[in-house]
């Protein structure tokens, strides 16, 4: 899911599965640093395995029942 306001952009992402999934071609052009991760130790989660910024193209594997929120760092 991605919104955003004026120059302001995010990008979220849902996993509503208790597996692991691999997502591919999900990014929105630009570089996306992540805000929130859901699997974080910080929230009680296993811990992450989310990268802390990720581009158009790449690969990202998200928890099961995991959230994460990206905001866009530049635009291309």
């Amino acid at each position: 899911m991605e919104r955003w306001e004026g120059e302001s952009h995010v990008f979220c992402l849902f996993n509503f599965s208790p597996l692991e999934r691999v997502l591919k071609d999900c990014v929105p052009e630009g570089r996306w640093r992540k805000l929130v991760d859901s699997s974080e130790t910080a929230w009680n989660g296993p811990g992450t395995n989310l990268p802390e910024s990720v581009s158009p193209g790449q690969e990202i594997r998200i928890r099961g029942y995991g959230f994460a929120m990206y905001l866009q760092e530049e635009r291309v």
